[in-house]
C-alpha cells in the first residue's frame, strides 16, 4: 500500500490567525494511507458534434421592410485562470429589459422581456414586441400607395425541472399586417382604393413537452412534444395545424441508438379554386372559380439512427421513413449517413453526409416566407429527395475559426413565388411548384480579436437547374456577407454588417413596364444585385442603461427582394435599453 503525504495551504482556519490583517492564513499537514479509484464520468466531449454541417438547404429569402433589424455578433469570452472573487460583490441578477426605439418613416419599436430569474426548479418569462411603419411610394403623380406595415408579438414560456424529467411549454401570439403595394405603373389605374390592399395575419400557437435527462447514458432517455397552431387572415381564411413529436435514445456498449417519431396535420379553410391535392399547379375542374373549400394533409415520419465514436472518428447511420396522405407518391424512404474525423485537436475536421426529408407545407409556412403570398395558394409538401454534403471546418488558431464545403440538393415541389394575375392585378405573389436541383459551394472565416473586436467574412455560390421552370425564380446565385464589431472601450461599441445579393430571375403574369411578353404571355426579367449595409453605434451608460443609433440600408441602395416590391431606402433608428 502506497504512502502519501499531503500538505494543503488553507484559508479561513482558526490556527495562526493574524488579526491585524484582512485575510486569514494557516496550514495543516495530513498523513495516511490512500487508495485512489478512478471511474468514468459523464463528461462533455472536447470534440464537437457536427450538427447539420453546411445544411442551409436552398436559399429562401424572407422579406423584411427593414433589411436588418439588429446586428448580431458573437461575443466569446476567454476563460482566465481560476480565482475566487472574495472582495468584489456579484452584480444583482437583472430579470427584465425594456428596449424603446424610434426611426424614420414614423417607425416605433418596442421590445420588453421579463423572466423570474435563475432557479434550480425552473423558470418562466414573457416577451412582447411591436414595430410598425407609416410610409408610401409614388408610382405615378398624385397616386401614393401605402407601404405601411405592423408587427405585434407576445410569448409566454415556462420550464420546470423534476428529479430526472423536465417539462416545458410556451404560448405565442402574432399579428402582422402588410400592404400589397407591389403594383406596376401599367396597371395602377385598375385600383380605386389602395387602403384595402393589405394582408392581416393573426397566429396563435401553444406547445408542451416532456423530456428525461438520466445522467447515465446507458439508461433510456425519451422526449415528447405536442403543439397546436391557428392562423387566420382578414378574408375569412383559417388554418389549423397540429404537430406531435416523440423520440428515445439508449447507449449499448459504445453505440447510441435513437428513434424519432412525428405526426403533423393541417386543415386549410378558404374561398379558393378547387386545387388538386395530388398534382402541382393544377385545378381539378380546370378553372379557378372561387368557392368555400377546405384542404387537409397529414405527414407521418419515423427516423431510426445509430451512432458511434471510435477515438476521433464519429459515424452515424439511419433511415427516414415518411408517409403523406395526398400526393402522386405517398411513401418515401431516405438514407441517412454522416461521418466526421477530428484531426490535430480540432485544427482540421473533415465531414461528409447524405440525407433527405419530407417537409409539411402549410399556408402559415408560406406566409412566413413571403407576406405578399395570395390568400388561397395550393399546398404541396416539399420532397427533399436527396442532400449530399461534405466539407472541412476547424480552428486555425485560438482566435480563428473556419468552415468550407459544398452541398448538392435534389428537391421536388419547391415553392417558387411569381407575380399573380389570377387572384390579383399582380400585387400579390402566387405559388408555382417545381423541381429545383442545386450545387452550392460555401466558405466562412471568423477572427476573434480578444475583447476588442471580432470579424466574420463568408459567402456562397449556387448553381441551379430547374427542369420544369425557365429559371429558379427569386433565387440568387451569389451571396457574400461580412460582419464586424469593434469596442473602443467599455462604453462605446461599433457594429457593421454588409451583404451582397446577386441577380435573381422574376416571373410575372401581369404586364411589367419596359418588358416584352413571352410566347406564353408571361414576363420574365432580372432583379438587380444589391449591397445592403447596416451600421450601429452603442453606448453603455451603466450596467442598466444603454443607448444606440442604427442605420439600415445605410448607403441608400434602391432594390427589391421580391419582384415588384421595392424595399425601403435608408432608415435611421435611435433607441435605448433599460434593464431591471
Amino acid at each position: 500500500m502506497n504512502k502519501y503525504s499531503l500538505t494543503l495551504a488553507m484559508l479561513l482556519v482558526f490556527t495562526g490567525v493574524a488579526f491585524s490583517q484582512d485575510t486569514l492564513q494557516g496550514s495543516a499537514n495530513f498523513y495516511g494511507d490512500l487508495k485512489l479509484f478512478l471511474r468514468d464520468a459523464n463528461k462533455i466531449s472536447t470534440q464537437p458534434f457536427i450538427l447539420n454541417p453546411m445544411d442551409e438547404g436552398t436559399f429562401t429569402v424572407q422579406y423584411k421592410m427593414l433589411p436588418t433589424r439588429t446586428i448580431a455578433t458573437t461575443n466569446p469570452t476567454v476563460i482566465q485562470g481560476g480565482s475566487f472573487p472574495l472582495e468584489k460583490k456579484l452584480l444583482k441578477l437583472q430579470k427584465g429589459s425594456l428596449d424603446l426605439a424610434f426611426g424614420s418613416y414614423v417607425t416605433p419599436q418596442v421590445n420588453a422581456y421579463y423572466t423570474d430569474g435563475r432557479s434550480k426548479k425552473g423558470d418562466y418569462g414573457i416577451w412582447l414586441h411591436h414595430q410598425s411603419s407609416n410610409s408610401n411610394i409614388t408610382l405615378i403623380p398624385n397616386r401614393d400607395i401605402p407601404t405601411t406595415y405592423s408587427e405585434n408579438a407576445a410569448k409566454l414560456w415556462g420550464k420546470r425541472f423534476f428529479k430526472s424529467t423536465v417539462a416545458s411549454g410556451q404560448i405565442n401570439w402574432n399579428r402582422n399586417m402588410n400592404h400589397w403595394y407591389g403594383i406596376d405603373s401599367l396597371v395602377v389605374d385598375s385600383f380605386a382604393d389602395f387602403s384595402a390592399l393589405k394582408q392581416i395575419m393573426s397566429k396563435y400557437n401553444a406547445d408542451f413537452g416532456l423530456a428525461t435527462f438520466n445522467k447515465d447514458s446507458a439508461d433510456l432517455n425519451w422526449w415528447g412534444k405536442g403543439g397546436y397552431a391557428l392562423g387566420m387572415n382578414q378574408v375569412g381564411g383559417s388554418e389549423h395545424f397540429v404537430q406531435v413529436n416523440a423520440g428515445a435514445s439508449k447507449r449499448v456498449n459504445t453505440e447510441i441508438f435513437s428513434a424519432d417519431f412525428g405526426l403533423s396535420y393541417n386543415r386549410f379553410n378558404i374561398l379558393s379554386a378547387n386545387w388538386s391535392r395530388d398534382l402541382p399547379n393544377t385545378t381539378i375542374d380546370g378553372n379557378f372559380d372561387l368557392e368555400d373549400r377546405y384542404f387537409d394533409n397529414a405527414v407521418i415520419k419515423l427516423v431510426p439512427t445509430a451512432q458511434t465514436v471510435w477515438k476521433d472518428l464519429r459515424a452515424k447511420v439511419g433511415m427516414g421513413l415518411y408517409v403523406q396522405s395526398y400526393g402522386q407518391r405517398r411513401a418515401f424512404f431516405y438514407p441517412i449517413a454522416e461521418l466526421s474525423y477530428n484531426m490535430l485537436d480540432g485544427l482540421i475536421v473533415p465531414y461528409a453526409g447524405i440525407k433527405g426529408s419530407l417537409d409539411h407545407t402549410t399556408y402559415m409556412s408560406l406566409q412566413d416566407r413571403n407576406p405578399f403570398v395570395i390568400t388561397q395558394p395550393q399546398l404541396m409538401n416539399q420532397n427533399n429527395k436527396l442532400q449530399v454534403y461534405a466539407g472541412v471546418n476547424g480552428t486555425i488558431a485560438r482566435n480563428v475559426n473556419y468552415v468550407t464545403g459544398f452541398e448538392m440538393n435534389r428537391v421536388q415541389n419547391f415553392a417558387f413565388f411569381v407575380n399573380d394575375s389570377v387572384f390579383s392585378f399582380g400585387n400579390q405573389m402566387g405559388v408555382e411548384y417545381g423541381t429545383l436541383n442545386s450545387i452550392k459551394g460555401k466558405g466562412e472565416i471568423e477572427v476573434l480579436g480578444g475583447s476588442k473586436w471580432e470579424a466574420k467574412l463568408g459567402g456562397s455560390y449556387t448553381y441551379f437547374e430547374t427542369p420544369d421552370q425557365d429559371h429558379a425564380w427569386h433565387q440568387p446565385n451569389l451571396n457574400i456577407y461580412t460582419q464586424g464589431t469593434y469596442r473602443l472601450n467599455e462604453k462605446l461599441k461599433f457594429s457593421l454588417g454588409a451583404q451582397y445579393i446577386g441577380e435573381r430571375w422574376v416571373k410575372s403574369y401581369t404586364p411589367v413596364l419596359n418588358q416584352t411578353a413571352n410566347s406564353d404571355n408571361t414576363y420574365t426579367y432580372k432583379l438587380k444585385a444589391y449591397v445592403d449595409v447596416n451600421a450601429r453605434v452603442s453606448f453603455v451608460y451603466n450596467s442598466r442603461l444603454s443607448a444606440y443609433v442604427q442605420a439600415n440600408n445605410a448607403i441608400a441602395q434602391k432594390y427589391a427582394i421580391w419582384g415588384g416590391f421595392p424595399a425601403q431606402r435608408i432608415q435611421a433608428f435611435m433607441g435605448a435599453t433599460y434593464s431591471f
